[in-house]
């Protein structure tokens, strides 16, 4: 396989694909970490032309514009539905890329995703951000060094109230409000992953669905 320039001399292109605020986030920290070489893409021109203005970013209204521009690397930020698709086009394209999550829906989808991902000589990297936290950090240190027993019950409790998330536009409009874009699928893999590397398996799962609005 043909080693991309961007691997040999350091100097990567990434491509982020969605504007939303999530996407234009990570081109903030891209640009904030140094680098220089950021495109972007997204089907709403108004979130184009944002990042545009914003940025000072190349934009693409079609993948295969932003693919002609031969990135080196994918910034998955894309509504939870679209990331199994992206994830594989990437891998397909010969192209690191770093994806929110979740991933996919499935462990069979988790599963054709990783057999890709081995085939290829290119980095995949789910978000896993909350492993990083400084109070996450603090817990497994306390664990490990044995200053708190063998813990024998976690209670953890997770929410948000939606209109938060986007103050800028009404929270119905967007993927979050609905099943078909996947809206609130990120919420529990990104909050699960620290707990599972902390506390271990699940032995068990229950669930009660309410809604207040």
């Amino acid at each position: 396989m043909e080693e991309r320039p961007g691997q040999r001399w350091g100097i990567m292109k990434f491509l982020v694909i969605g504007l939303g605020s999530m996407g234009k986030r990570r081109i903030r920290n891209l640009l904030q970490l140094g680098e220089k070489d950021v495109l972007g893409f997204d089907l709403r021109e108004d979130r184009r032309r944002e990042a545009e203005e914003k940025y000072g970013v190349q934009t693409f209204d079609t993948l295969g514009e932003a693919i002609r521009a031969d990135p080196d690397v994918w910034i998955i930020s894309v509504p939870p539905a679209f990331h199994l698709e992206y994830a594989l086009k990437a891998l397909e394209e010969d192209v690191h890329f770093f994806c929110e999550t979740p991933v996919a829906d499935s462990v069979m989808a988790i599963d054709r995703l990783i057999e890709a991902s081995c085939k290829s000589r290119r980095l995949a990297a789910p978000s896993c951000n909350m492993c990083f936290h400084s109070g996450v950090k603090h817990i497994s240190k306390m664990m490990n060094v044995g200053e708190i027993g063998q813990p024998l019950c976690m209670l953890y409790e997770v929410g948000y109230f939606l209109s938060d998330w986007h103050p800028y536009e009404d929270y119905r409009s967007y993927y979050v409000s609905g099943k078909t874009f996947g809206g609130g699928a990120d919420v529990i893999p990104m909050e699960l992953v620290w707990i599972l590397r902390l506390f271990g398996d699940v032995k068990g799962i229950c669930c009660r669905m309410q809604r207040l609005g």
